[in-house]
């Protein structure tokens, strides 16, 4: 895959590998938990540290936490942090949480690559047909999503995509970005909201000619959450969503807005500490 290397972000790097671990790592979180609320609770606090999170993770995995927590809660920190991407690549003392994550790093690769190359953008909407006619989405469409399922664990890929020669590559990478909230890419999402190469876009049953920094721009306005002062209620939402849990999220958030009262969080502690006792009771009900 042909990219436009930045050299700030290659010498960021190699600072970061240089950077010693703290000496001590802290004791693990409670990922072995058997309680679906404690580990999931564990798993964001470490998202939550960013960069300094990393080594308790790391020492969560030598201590036996199962191996799909470990990467649920290291693609959530990946997604909230730069720091944490940058040092989750390079860093000698992860190397274990690296090769813990090879496979998925290797799948995102093969998935993006399909996206590689294009000069034009598809917004991958299922066209008008007939009734009784079947879409079969094709193999960009499933890419997406594909990449979307990864999380974090797509970010260096979606980071290779976003520095593409070609402008439908760099869209695709950039709307990547936008669908998995991927707040440690903010800085590659910035520097395409000042490009202003044409790009062809299609959707459903439509055809437009625009810039990717206007194409972007559109899209930025109807997520608020990129454009509008982050506050705690929004931040920890944010959170909840990096995981799967037992009920669907949305109905969990909802819970927690009319029954922990949530949205009047001052801090996002305060926000976990309202969210915390009825998470449990919606798990334990079904989201009832």
């Amino acid at each position: 895959m042909r990219s436009r290397r930045n050299p700030t972000l290659l010498v960021a790097l190699l600072l970061v590998a240089a950077t010693p671990l703290c000496a001590e790592d802290p004791p693990p979180p409670a990922l072995q938990s058997a309680d679906p609320v404690t580990w999931r609770l564990a798993a964001l606090a470490l998202a939550r540290r960013g960069a300094e999170g990393l080594p308790a993770l790391r020492a969560s995995l030598e201590s036996g936490a199962p191996k799909a927590r470990v990467l649920a809660a290291l693609s959530a920190a990946l997604l909230e942090d730069s720091k944490a991407l940058d040092s989750f690549l390079s860093h000698e003392g992860l190397a274990d949480l690296r090769e813990l994550a090879a496979d998925k790093l290797a799948e995102a690769r093969e998935h993006a690559a399909l996206l590689e190359g294009k000069d034009a953008f598809s917004t991958g909407e299922a066209p008008n047909l007939p009734p009784g006619m079947k879409w079969t989405p094709p193999p960009r469409v499933l890419a997406q999503r594909k990449l979307v399922a990864l999380g974090g664990l797509a970010l260096p890929a979606l980071r290779e995509l976003c520095a593409s020669e070609h402008p439908g590559t760099r869209l695709y990478g950039a709307s990547l970005i936008l669908r998995l909230d991927a707040r440690a890419l903010r800085a590659d999402l910035e520097r395409l909201l000042e490009d202003s190469t044409a790009v062809g876009v299609s959707g459903s049953d439509w055809v437009s000619t625009e810039s990717i920094a206007s194409y972007l721009q559109r899209r930025l306005k109807s997520l608020p959450g990129w454009s509008k002062e982050e506050t705690p209620a929004t931040e920890g939402e944010r959170l909840l969503q990096r995981l799967e849990w037992p009920l669907d999220v949305y109905r969990l958030i909802n819970g927690l807005r009319q029954r922990a009262k949530t949205a009047e969080a001052t801090s996002l502690d305060d926000f976990f500490t309202r969210a915390e006792p009825v998470l449990r009771e919606l798990v334990e009900q079904g989201g009832k």
